[in-house]
């Protein structure tokens, strides 16, 4: 919607009253989880999970419900800055190698050469056949994995009409384009596939869509070259800094050791700027 100011005679963009609310509203239509539980107590889930497999020694954070803003990660301790804050073990990340080294490794190796997968396709499946199978190792974390997104991609297009001339429309037209080709390729995969029963059950565009978004958004690079999902690093929001870059490596004692780049007091918001070092 266009007003012009009287007093200069300038046009100015004015956001629909709608679109306020839902802006608003946001934080709101995030907090709906995969898990089936209260919020707090997804949230003590996988808590509880992190410190059975050792987080009490090597993760200086845990994920707290934070007002506004869904979830995030909390600080345990005062982080000072440069200090390393999580060693979280190879074994806890959904990468390449705990899919080879899974139930279903040898099914997926199988699938990765009869369709050609990349470690994104593997990943995405692989968070699919986790997600629809009882007893995951992984279910904490995908439990408080938002069930949907209120994101441009899932906008009608009448909401997008709202947005022209941002450039926004044409942006969401051309991706959404080139997943529908995406979902029609994965759709042959899932549906000839006995190991992704679970999901062939359950397949549709927005299943398809939640997966592909969660693999945008949540993946890390470590070290920039072993994509995955992990588990904790993950919850830490995004805060710009002047010149600091957040860094995320492996050791030699296969540890994930991101360093803090900014001193965090306890039980204070865990906040990192993002870079392609990482994503």
């Amino acid at each position: 919607m266009c007003i012009r100011d009287r007093s200069t005679g300038a046009d100015h963009t004015v956001m629909p009253m709608r679109r306020v609310l839902l802006l608003l509203l946001l934080p709101l239509a995030w907090c709906n989880f995969v898990g089936d539980a209260a919020d707090q107590e997804l949230v003590e889930r996988f808590n509880s999970w992190i410190d059975s497999n050792g987080g009490d020694f090597w993760s200086k954070i845990r994920v707290g419900v934070i007002p506004g803003f869904r979830l995030g990660a909390v600080a345990k301790t005062t982080i000072q800055e440069d200090d390393v804050y999580l060693e979280v073990p190879w074994r806890m990340v959904i990468s390449e190698d705990s899919i080879r080294q899974s139930e279903v490794g040898d099914a997926f190796l199988g699938m990765r050469s009869r369709h050609g997968l990349d470690v994104g396709d593997s990943l995405l499946l692989y968070l699919l056949h986790e997600r629809f199978s009882s007893g995951s190792f992984w279910g904490p974390y995908i439990d408080i994995l938002p069930r949907a997104y209120e994101i441009p991609f899932y906008w009608t297009q009448g909401d997008l009409e709202e947005l022209e001339g941002t450039g926004m429309p044409e942006a969401v037209s051309i991706y959404l384009e080139t997943h529908r080709h995406s979902f029609e390729r994965f759709s042959r995969i899932v549906t000839s596939e006995p190991t992704l029963e679970r999901v062939a059950q359950v397949w549709d565009w927005d299943l398809f869509m939640w997966a592909s978004s969660v693999l945008d958004s949540r993946t890390i690079w470590i070290n920039g070259r072993k994509r995955c999902f992990l588990p904790m690093l993950d919850m830490v929001n995004n805060q710009n800094h002047i010149s600091r870059v957040h860094h995320t490596s492996l050791d030699e004692a296969d540890q994930v050791r991101p360093r803090a780049r900014v001193r965090v007091r306890v039980r204070a918001r865990v906040r990192v700027r993002r870079g392609r070092v990482d994503r």
